[in-house]
């Protein structure tokens, strides 16, 4: 009663309607939520696959490409275009889980020390004589932490050994476990040679020019190159723009078309109230404000509901949509939840300009004529 007696009238209709058709609001909420979320999804789709390959090749991997030779053969990167190189041994094991899932080509980067990596990646603890460190979609799927022990399989799974694992390390594209040349050979029990390079190029060279002379020379096997991985990933991203903008445009229809269908209905089964309202000499505003008032605080529910709904739905998508060898960097940002928001708002405020002409041609003697 304290808050009823602080209600002016048209505030105090809106609750009645509101706590009458409570079937009605819960329909507006539904469908509101569903479309703001789904548009939600949309966007967040978008931004966390165009954000994977600024965050991998550019944030982590701080290198421009791999040079992997042959050992046997003497090999030494004097290219004037390379700005720096960092010899390493680069090596493919295989990691299984007790119900026999594999995870094919882990690769394994081991430097001379730990401390080498920091100028070519960015990794959130070094690897140090004692364990290894792991990217952080492996330490997810089998559920390690900073301190467990991980069995790595070589030489398709006959040769086995134990690693512990000092950290985990954030990783977006493939899987990779960081180690130093010492503790290999500890757990391992065999000396390492080197057979890769981590190259960082200098500025304003023809790059494709560079891969070319450098594939020539006999001791290389094969070049990795980062640039690569962008332009793939750039094709996948815009082939994905128009699935994205399909999904964007069905859910605000969905919106549109739940706010019109409802706000249209109540217009319909309340003609002879509005025609009593215009006829005691009500504005068109406050006309308009009997109907829509109720509508638009359901709209600001539906998407109150919506944007969780939107944030469970993106994390389940990505979780299904990538491969397994690729992690989603971000969440739902609030850029996406804002324009969600105004979007759903924008179509509430169409339905409100269609509902003004509607109410605004209402004949009033024949409405208070009709006998319901």
């Amino acid at each position: 009663s304290f808050i009823w007696s602080h209600l002016s009238f048209s505030k105090k209709v809106t609750a009645r309607n509101l706590f009458r058709n409570k079937y009605k609001a819960l329909m507006t909420i539904v469908g509101i939520a569903g479309a703001s979320a789904l548009i939600i999804m949309g966007l967040g789709i978008r931004q966390s696959i165009s954000e994977i390959m600024s965050l991998q090749f550019g944030g982590i991997a701080k290198y421009d490409g791999m040079m992997i030779y042959n050992p046997n053969q003497k090999f030494t990167p004097k290219h004037q275009d390379i700005k720096s190189a960092l010899d390493v041994r680069l090596e493919s094991l295989q990691l299984k889980n007790p119900d026999g899932y594999t995870i094919d080509k882990l690769s394994a980067i081991i430097a001379k020390d730990g401390e080498d990596f920091n100028k070519y990646l960015t990794l959130d603890k070094s690897p140090t004589d004692d364990g290894v460190v792991i990217t952080s979609k492996i330490a997810r799927i089998y559920h390690v932490e900073a301190g467990d022990f991980l069995t790595l399989y070589r030489n398709d799974g006959v040769v086995a050994a134990k690693v512990k694992v000092l950290g985990v390390t954030r990783n977006y594209v493939a899987h990779y476990i960081y180690l130093t040349k010492t503790y290999y050979e500890k757990v391992w029990g065999e000396d390492l040679t080197d057979n890769t390079y981590l190259i960082k190029l200098k500025g304003g060279i023809n790059v494709d020019e560079f891969y070319q002379k450098s594939l020539a020379d006999k001791a290389i096997v094969q070049v990795v190159r980062t640039d690569k991985f962008k332009k793939i990933f750039d094709k996948m991203l815009a082939g994905m723009d128009g699935l994205i903008f399909v999904i964007i445009a069905v859910s605000g229809l969905l919106g549109f078309v739940v706010l019109y269908t409802l706000t249209n209905t109540n217009v319909a089964e309340r003609i002879r109230e509005l025609s009593t309202l215009k006829v005691l000499g009500f504005y068109p505003n406050e006309v308009l404000g009997y109907i829509f008032r109720e509508t638009f605080l359901l709209t600001l529910v539906g998407i109150f509901f919506g944007i969780f709904l939107g944030i469970s739905l993106h994390d389940y998508i990505m979780s299904i949509l990538l491969p397994n060898i690729v992690q989603s960097p971000l969440g739902v940002s609030l850029e996406n939840i804002v324009i969600s928001t105004i979007l759903t708002l924008l179509f509430a405020l169409i339905v409100r300009s269609l509902m003004r002409r509607k109410i605004n041609h209402v004949d009033m003697l024949e409405s208070l004529k009709s006998v319901n």
